[in-house]
């Protein structure tokens, strides 16, 4: 199961769950999901017909890499079941975001500035006032997707690249976490 949390799912999923009404934002998560599965080993180089069968009787079947780099089905429904969870409670938390950092980070962004490191000094302002209980990395792991969903929902056309910033930060900061929410199966 370790190697096949995708991170990507798990953020796709929670800026997917309660999606507003907003058709720019909408379509720029509709834009995101086809990149991701293009992208995707599991997606990439099959065709329509694969599983059926072939004329001369054989079914046809997939041969997958061995590395672990793809989403199985089961991995796939964790990976969303995990970030519907978080963004549950996310939906709890968003009041602990104020739009002027929402603004600050659209303004990073426009400028091409947004760094790993500055994400992770936003992270770090906001973990300072989370919730008490809460365990440091479950804060941190919700207060960042809520960052980027709520840049995406204020300039959707930034969504791809507060994506991927948020992508690799969560993978460079909270991999094990994220890995070991899926084994626990729940939030």
């Amino acid at each position: 199961m370790d190697s096949s949390v995708k991170t990507e799912l798990v953020l796709l999923s929670f800026l997917q769950h309660g999606t507003s009404i907003d058709h720019d934002f909408c379509s720029a998560l509709d834009s995101l999901k086809s990149d991701l599965k293009a992208k995707d080993l599991y997606f990439c180089g099959f065709s329509p017909s694969d599983g059926e069968l072939q004329t001369d009787g054989n079914q046809f079947t997939r041969i997958l890499p061995e590395s672990g780099d793809f989403v199985d089905d089961s991995a796939e429904d964790i990976c969303r079941v995990i970030g519907n969870q978080l963004a549950e409670i996310g939906d709890q938390l968003d009041f602990m975001i104020k739009q002027e950092v929402i603004d600050r980070l659209v303004q990073k962004i426009l400028d091409n500035e947004l760094t790993e490191k500055h994400l992770s000094g936003v992270v770090d302002g906001l973990l300072a006032s989370s919730l008490p209980g809460m365990e440091r990395e479950k804060a941190m792991l919700l207060l960042t997707m809520l960052l980027a969903k709520k840049v995406a929902t204020s300039v959707p056309g930034l969504l791809q690249q507060v994506f991927w910033t948020t992508v690799h930060f969560l993978n460079h900061n909270l991999r094990s976490y994220i890995t070991d929410l899926a084994r626990r199966d729940y939030i």
